[in-house]
């Protein structure tokens, strides 16, 4: 029965952390493949030689859907990957996922908020606010409902599995 729980528990960590590594490439594979490479953050395709292997795609930047996912999902997707490893990390330390997870948050948001007011480069959009705050809830709901969960009936059937 144990062997079974434990079996259970892995496979339910192994997909969180499989989940959250793809979807870290998948919103790095946008920005590869669709953003303009002469932003700075690219410098260092272009410092160890491997800008040529990264073709950049054209799109039709009229559609509102095509835009969002190359604009502003990728934010999301990394702040999203960031919490489910957060809550791996901390599973059993909840406030200090939270810590972490609100501060991952605060300094997307904070970084959105300089480009408004043009202290650092880049384009405001209430796009990537609202992504930012989704992919912040969704990671928490992860958290509360399969990691945190997941724990609970550990302790439950530590205490009680036996009887």
């Amino acid at each position: 029965m144990l062997d079974e729980q434990f079996k259970k528990h892995f496979f339910i960590r192994f997909s969180l952390l499989i989940f959250a590594i793809l979807i870290l490439l998948i919103g790095g594979s946008l920005y590869l493949l669709y953003r303009p490479h002469n932003l700075k953050m690219f410098y260092w395709l272009r410092a160890i030689k491997l800008e040529k292997f990264f073709y950049q795609h054209n799109f039709n930047s009229t559609s509102k859907l095509i835009s969002f996912c190359v604009y502003s999902l990728p934010n999301g997707l990394w702040l999203l990957s960031a919490i489910v490893f957060f809550g791996l990390i901390w599973k059993k330390e909840k406030v200090i996922f939270f810590f972490y997870s609100f501060s991952f948050l605060l300094v997307s948001l904070l970084f959105e908020c300089l480009q408004l007011t043009q202290i650092i480069s880049g384009t405001f959009d209430f796009n990537d606010i609202f992504i930012l705050v989704i992919s912040f809830l969704f990671g928490v709901i992860i958290y509360n409902l399969i990691i945190e969960r997941n724990i609970r009936w550990k302790k439950w059937m530590k205490n009680f599995g036996g009887i």
